[in-house]
């Protein structure tokens, strides 16, 4: 049986597609346009997927700092 959130979207698949259109899909064209070649097409996506992951360490980093910032001093 289909599972309608699988159909109509949920929350984490939205997520994942903005993630696949406002990233992989630039560094796709970006890596296409420098190399050249559709070997850059094919670079583009771990390329943006090590980019994402960069970005996720520093949200974390942002958010531990401002958790630390709000803890009062010892």
């Amino acid at each position: 049986m289909i599972q309608p959130e699988l159909v109509y979207g949920d929350e984490e698949s939205l997520r994942l597609m903005k993630a696949a259109f406002l990233v992989r899909i630039p560094v796709a064209i970006l890596m296409r346009r420098v190399l050249g070649t559709l070997f850059g097409i094919g670079l583009g996506v771990p390329v943006a997927t090590v980019f994402q992951i960069l970005a996720c360490f520093v949200f974390l980093g942002h958010l531990n700092r401002k958790q630390l910032l709000k803890q009062p001093a010892r």
